[in-house]
C-alpha cells in the first residue's frame, strides 16, 4: 500500500487544521467532519520531528509535529524533547 504523510494541512468546511497527518489510499480527510484537507496556506508553521528519545523518561517516538510557537515536549513525562 502507498501511504503519504500529510504536513499542515487545514478544513475548509470546519476549519480544523492538523500538523501532521498519514493517509493511505487516498486524499486526506478531515478527523472532525470527514471533508477534504487541503494544504494551509498562511497556516501556523509545523515543525516535525523525527526518530527523538526523550531524555527523561527515554520514550521513544518515530514522529513528534508541533504546531505554531509550541515546544515539543514528550507526551509521556513533559520534558523537552530539543
Amino acid at each position: 500500500m502507498d501511504g503519504e504523510v500529510f504536513i499542515g494541512h487545514h478544513c475548509p468546511a470546519c476549519g480544523s487544521t492538523i500538523g501532521v497527518a498519514a493517509g493511505v489510499g487516498g486524499p486526506l480527510k478531515c478527523p472532525g467532519c470527514g471533508g477534504p484537507m487541503q494544504a494551509a496556506s498562511g497556516g501556523p508553521p509545523t515543525r516535525v520531528l523525527a526518530n527523538v528519545t526523550c531524555k527523561g523518561c527515554g520514550s521513544r517516538f518515530g514522529m513528534i509535529s508541533v504546531m505554531g510557537s509550541d515546544e515539543a515536549k514528550c507526551p509521556s513525562c513533559g520534558v523537552s524533547l530539543v
